[in-house]
């Protein structure tokens, strides 16, 4: 039996947002690397989301290096 879940696909950055919204329901930390790749606009649109919900907590670590 395979309990992997297959992956899920959104089509855009608010249902992106949305869906973690609904799957963490507590604090959300958000670990960003130092080099390219980093998902701006979903790392703004989480902001703003988060920041019109007082309820809800974000916290986002910059410039990791892995």
């Amino acid at each position: 039996m395979n309990d992997r879940k297959q992956p899920l696909f959104v089509d855009s950055i608010d249902a992106a947002v949305d869906l973690v919204l609904e799957r963490i329901p507590g604090k959300i930390v958000l670990g960003i690397p130092l080099a390219v790749g980093k998902p701006n606009p979903f790392v703004n649109a989480s902001y703003r989301r988060i920041k019109a919900n007082p309820a809800r907590q974000l916290r986002i670590v910059t410039a990791l290096s892995l």
